[in-house]
């Protein structure tokens, strides 16, 4: 069971996950397969960790840390509506986060 941020609870759906997963890397570097691989291994994942219920919150921690290493942009786009952004500022520092340090001027 899935405890959403309501409080209310429904049973898991895989589906849903893959749903959140393909918007997040539409148009990016991961292939369905990848995509399909990342939403099993995010379920197996929180089943082992949570037991028979699990938060919304934990399920969204769990796809951002795959994402992180998988596709920044996508990583980008997932926190965007997990975190709620509401501002620029938000977005900026999610980006900078994956992003990596900044590089020095070669010029």
């Amino acid at each position: 069971m899935v405890v959403k941020r309501n409080g209310t609870r429904q049973a898991f759906d895989r589906g849903k996950l893959l749903r959140g997963l393909r918007a997040a890397t539409k148009n990016g570097s991961l292939h369905d397969v990848h995509v399909d691989a990342l939403a099993a291994e995010i379920e197996e994942q929180v089943r082992f960790e949570s037991g028979p219920e699990v938060s919304s919150e934990a399920i969204g921690r769990a796809v951002l840390a795959l994402l992180r290493q998988h596709d920044g942009v996508a990583y980008v786009r997932f926190a965007s509506v997990h975190q709620s952004f509401t501002d620029a500022q938000q977005l900026a520092e999610a980006a900078a986060e994956v992003a990596g340090p900044a590089r020095p001027d070669l010029n």
